[in-house]
């Protein structure tokens, strides 16, 4: 990506910023988090597509788009290629579902999918909706998990650090024992008073760590986080694989469920009259300003994932 001049921060948040395109619109550009482009292009899915290139492809030629938002002021040949579009997409998506989820069950799909949910087949519906409650709670679960992994992680860090500050403290205690209480100096005692809270906040983690690790060894601790981050590693890395193959169940649920899949041509007349109904001059000039936003972006965001996918491949 910096060979292709672009910008990228590193942080919380993978982001990009087209230095070429700040260039040609003389305009001072943003950062776009990667992972606003999609599940896709987050840091953790970039890096599974890079080191799992044929996996991905296989997943991605099998993915099913959604079907497509069809508005009465478009065009007409618009519409038109849209609908076959959708038609396409219905068929993709039905035999993805039987090739699928009900291939060993013997159900006869074919009318399964028609744009609309089939009352007829509400019984197979409502299996593939199982199916799809029982990947969302998987996914649910494996974030739960890492999320709990990086908390015992810090905290073990946070024990580690303790211990050792313990024992670096101890050697201090019998220089601070042997003050006399009667003729300590303001400075002695403000030494004393943060040392004092230093050690009693070591030794509280020390005895902690006795109690929740069974261990006061730093190497055993260590390596105890060397275990929790290689089990964490397995876990991000199968929670990345099931987000990017959700993408095709989520779509999948939504042309069932969805009324975008809509399958009326209006005549040229009616088009017409509702396309110039639409057409305010204040919506115009709003639409254009919101069109040259959103072009800018769109071209950013492509050239991001031309790139990433260069990258990948």
């Amino acid at each position: 990506m910096k060979r292709k001049n672009f910008e990228i921060k590193q942080g919380m948040h993978l982001a990009f910023k087209d230095l070429d395109l700040a260039a040609d619109d003389g305009k001072q550009q943003r950062f776009l988090r990667a992972k606003s482009l999609g599940p896709h292009y987050t840091e953790d899915a970039i890096k599974f597509r890079i080191s799992h290139k044929e996996q991905y492809k296989e997943m991605t030629d099998n993915k099913i788009n959604k079907v497509m938002t069809v508005s009465y002021s478009e065009d007409v040949n618009l519409i038109s290629w849209k609908r076959e579009e959708y038609g396409q997409i219905t068929t993709n998506s039905r035999n993805w579902i039987v090739d699928n989820l009900f291939g060993d069950y013997g159900y006869d799909c074919r009318d399964f999918y028609n744009g609309k949910l089939d009352l007829a087949n509400i019984e197979i519906y409502g299996m593939f909706l199982e199916q799809y409650d029982k990947q969302k709670e998987i996914i649910s679960s494996n974030d739960k998990k890492i999320v709990d992994i990086n908390k015992t992680m810090n905290d073990i860090q946070k024990h580690i650090k303790a211990i050792n500050n313990y024992w670096a403290l101890k050697p201090q205690l019998k220089k601070f024992s042997e003050l006399n209480p009667d003729n300590v100096t303001g400075s002695e005692l403000t030494e004393y008073r943060s040392f004092r809270s230093r050690l009693q906040y070591a030794y509280k983690m020390f005895e902690s760590s006795r109690e929740k690790y069974g261990t006061l060894s730093t190497k055993k601790l260590k390596s105890r986080q060397d275990e929790l981050k290689a089990e964490q590693e397995q876990l991000q890395e199968k929670l990345i694989e099931l987000k990017l193959a959700s993408d095709t169940w989520d779509n999948i649920k939504y042309n069932y469920e969805s009324k975008d899949g809509w399958d009326y041509t209006p005549n040229k007349a009616e088009l017409t009259k509702r396309l110039w109904a639409s057409r305010k001059a204040k919506d115009e000039i709003k639409q254009q300003k919101e069109a040259e936003k959103a072009k800018l972006k769109e071209v950013q965001a492509k050239n991001i994932k031309r790139h990433i996918r260069d990258w990948a491949l």
